[in-house]
């Protein structure tokens, strides 16, 4: 889209649009051959790529489930030792 377009006509939405899509093919579709990440992980990984977008877009996630996880700490990478592959975004 980018390329067909041009950067700048591409609203704020889009551009979050191109980021996720960016940082879920390099961390979440292409899991290194010999990483082992359980199930839980991987929940939190896409968690974490969802807290990209503000709330208000994820508006085809049910509002209880956005209100349980959106904002939920990620335990289980943290327990192992692991560095989040996508960084929390700190409420200002």
């Amino acid at each position: 889209m980018k390329a067909v377009v041009g950067e700048e006509a591409l609203n704020q939405e889009d551009k979050l649009s191109l980021e996720f899509l960016e940082k879920f093919e390099k961390t979440f579709i292409a899991q290194d051959h010999y990483e082992n990440r359980t199930i839980f992980e991987s929940l939190d990984l896409a968690w974490s790529l969802l807290r990209i977008f503000p709330k208000e877009l994820l508006n085809r996630i049910p509002k209880k489930v956005l209100a349980e996880y959106y904002r939920r700490e990620r335990k289980h990478r943290a327990s192992r030792g692991q560095q989040d592959l996508v960084p929390e975004e700190t409420e200002a």
